[in-house]
């Protein structure tokens, strides 16, 4: 796979999860208020996966890739994977994974690629939002804010799920599984 199939792929991973979560919303009751928040924060959180971690817009990406626009979406791609790139190497993320760190150092520019695809999104979440997340939730529970705490466990189980949707997609097309300790 390339470089732009698997960030491409790994958007969708998350676009069908903020579609699925939409759906589950519109399907609830408006009387059921904690569950309608517990799921709008889920919208939310999958959207900000799409559009902080993958810098991609979650309108852009729902839209069908006509043949004239194809160019400038790959051309779009492009760039910001190597914008990604860049801010994962200005900030020294990689650091926080040695396995991944060590294979990109190793990789020719090309693989360089398909590594800042497949995981820069998923480093970008945790170094930046799921660190702070998981010490809100403490925080609120140490406390006794049930609603913070609620909203902020909510945040976590969703990160959570994301980043171990994005781990399935990467074992299960055979691209870099089992990196991210």
């Amino acid at each position: 796979m390339t470089a732009l199939e698997i960030d491409r792929a790994l958007s969708r991973v998350m676009t069908d999860q903020w579609n699925k979560s939409k759906q589950k919303l519109s399907d609830l009751p408006s009387d059921a208020k904690n569950e309608r928040k517990a799921i709008q924060i889920e919208v939310g959180m999958y959207s900000l996966f799409m559009r902080f971690g993958q810098l991609c817009s979650v309108k852009a990406e729902e839209m069908k890739v006509e043949q004239r626009e194809r160019v400038f979406y790959i051309e779009q791609r492009e760039r910001v994977l190597y914008i990604r790139e860049q801010m994962i190497l200005r900030e020294k993320q990689l650091s926080a994974f040695p396995k991944i760190k060590a294979l990109y150092e190793a990789a020719d520019a090309d693989e360089k690629q398909r590594i800042i695809a497949a995981f820069q999104g998923e480093i970008q979440m945790r170094c930046q939002m799921y660190a702070r997340y998981l010490k809100d939730w403490e925080a609120a529970k140490q406390n006794g804010d049930a609603e913070e705490s609620f909203e902020a466990g909510v945040k976590v189980a969703v990160v959570e799920e994301g980043f171990r949707l994005w781990e399935q997609w990467r074992k299960t097309n055979g691209i870099y599984p089992d990196l991210i300790e």
